[in-house]
């Protein structure tokens, strides 16, 4: 989802924005939640460990009811520079993981392979 938004600059929308440089053929959504991370086998699990659990912390404070209506959707607003519907638009549609981001599911495994 977040291509179909961070593209919408370089191709014709509907309304007639855009730079027209790329031309958008269709977007597939992805099977899996944002902030999947992977890490190589000789990171150290202590250290993955700790990074894992501050950036849970972080993803969950940014998902919260709270901050989707108000800090979350100015933040990227203010940050990349998109207009406000879009960034609401793209609120509807993102999905963050449930538990801690160092736990994939089963259903999500599945749903990817398939």
């Amino acid at each position: 989802m977040w291509e179909k938004f961070t593209t919408k600059p370089f191709t014709t929308t509907d309304d007639g924005t855009g730079t027209g440089e790329c031309k958008f053929l269709d977007f597939v959504p992805t099977p899996w939640e944002s902030w999947m991370v992977v890490a190589a086998p000789h990171v150290e699990p202590a250290f993955l460990s700790a990074f894992l659990g501050r950036l849970t912390a972080e993803v969950h404070a940014f998902n919260s009811p709270e901050a989707r209506k108000g800090s979350s959707p100015d933040f990227v607003e203010g940050h990349f520079k998109y207009p406000r519907k879009d960034v609401e638009a793209w609120f509807e549609q993102v999905d963050y993981p449930k538990a801690g981001l160092d736990v994939v599911s089963t259903a999500t495994v599945e749903k990817t392979l398939r």
